[in-house]
C-alpha cells in the first residue's frame, strides 16, 4: 500500500463491491490490475527478479564482516570512494529545504 490505494482482484469485485463506497471516504480500494501504470514491456519485472535474487542469494553485511581481512587495496579503494563522493556532493549547487513551503 504505497500509493494509498490497496487494489484487489477483480474476480473479488462480485463478492467486495460494497467496498467501492470507501474510496469516498479515503481509503481507496480498487477492483483490477495491481500493476496496471507499469507498462508490459519494461524492465520492471526483470528488476524485481533480479533484486529478490540479490536480496536471497547474496551475504548480508554481518557475514561478510566476519570474513573481511583489510588490505591495502580495499584501503586505496575506499580513500578514491570517499573523495569521489566528496567531490560528487560539493560540485552540484545545493537546494534549501523549504519544510513549511510544500
Amino acid at each position: 500500500m504505497f500509493g494509498g490505494v490497496v487494489v484487489l482482484p477483480q474476480f473479488l469485485e462480485s463478492k467486495l463491491g460494497f467496498l467501492h463506497t470507501w474510496e469516498i471516504h479515503g481509503v481507496g480500494i480498487r477492483f483490477g490490475e495491481w500493476a496496471e501504470v507499469i507498462n508490459k514491456n519494461a524492465t520492471v519485472f526483470p528488476s524485481l527478479l533480479a533484486a529478490l535474487i540479490v536480496c536471497v542469494a547474496v551475504r548480508n553485511g554481518i557475514q561478510r564482516l566476519h570474513s573481511f581481512i583489510p588490505k591495502c587495496y580495499t584501503l586505496i579503494l575506499v580513500i578514491v570512494l570517499f573523495y569521489t563522493s566528496l567531490f560528487t556532493l560539493s560540485a552540484h549547487a545545493s537546494i534549501e529545504f523549504l519544510y513549511f513551503n510544500f
